[in-house]
C-alpha cells in the first residue's frame, strides 16, 4: 500500500509521540525508597494519562490502513501484541492477506447479474430458484450476499406509491403549446439500468 508524501509525514509525527511515551513507561523500574515512591507515583499516573490520551487521538484521528502503518514489524521497542493494542487494532488480523474471489465465484455473480437484468423484479428467491434449475448448488445466502456486493436490487412496488413527494421538483411539460405537425417533430428518450459487469470482474 503506498501513500502520499504528505500522509507519510503525518504518519511520522504522530508516531514519534507515541513511541517516546512508551519508551518512557517500559523503562526499567529501580528499587526506591518510600521517598522515591511517593515522587515517582504521581510520574506515573501522567504518563498513564498521556498514553490513554495519545491512544484515543491516534485512534480517532487516523484511519486503520494509517495505524497499520505505524506497526514497527521489526520488533525492536514493543511487541506486536502491544503495538496492536495501543494503536487499537487486532493483532491477528494484521497477518491477514485478503483472497482474491475465485473463477466460479466471478462466474456466479455474472449469471447472477444477468438473470438480474433479464428479469428485474426477480428477488434473491426467484434468482436461486433459477440457478438451481440451470444446475448450480448455490444457497440463497450467497445470492444475497453477491447481490449486495453487486449493488442489485429486485424493482417491486413500495409503499404510498399514490402520495406526491411534494419536496420533489416537478420538471415542466414542455409540450404544452407544441403541436406534432410533421415526422420526427417530437422525440422521446427511455433511460435503461446499465449491467454491473464492472462490480464482479
Amino acid at each position: 500500500m503506498s501513500f502520499p508524501d504528505g500522509e507519510i509525514k503525518r504518519l511520522q509525527l504522530c508516531q514519534e509521540p507515541l513511541m517516546t511515551r512508551l519508551q518512557q513507561i517500559r523503562q526499567p523500574k529501580k528499587q526506591p525508597g518510600k521517598k522515591n515512591e511517593r515522587n515517582c507515583t504521581p510520574r506515573l499516573g501522567a504518563l498513564s494519562t498521556q498514553l490513554a490520551w495519545i491512544k484515543k487521538n491516534v485512534v480517532t484521528c487516523l484511519s486503520r490502513d494509517e495505524r497499520v502503518r505505524l506497526i514497527d514489524w521489526s520488533k525492536a521497542d514493543l511487541s506486536l501484541s502491544v503495538q496492536a493494542q495501543l494503536l487499537g487494532l487486532n493483532r491477528s488480523s494484521l497477518y491477514y492477506q485478503p483472497v482474491p474471489p475465485s473463477a466460479e465465484e466471478i462466474a456466479l455473480k455474472h449469471r447472477i447479474d444477468q438473470i438480474s437484468t433479464d428479469h428485474p423484479c426477480y428477488g434473491s428467491r426467484r434468482i436461486t430458484e433459477q440457478l438451481k434449475r440451470e444446475g448450480m448448488q448455490v444457497n440463497r445466502k450467497a445470492v444475497i450476499r453477491h447481490m449486495h456486493e453487486m449493488g442489485l436490487v429486485a424493482v417491486y412496488p413500495g409503499p404510498n406509491l399514490s402520495k406526491r413527494a411534494h419536496q420533489a421538483a416537478i420538471s415542466p411539460y414542455l409540450l404544452t403549446n407544441i403541436t406534432a405537425s410533421y415526422p420526427n417533430h417530437i422525440w422521446g428518450l427511455d433511460i435503461c439500468q446499465p449491467t454491473a459487469h464492472r462490480l464482479v470482474g
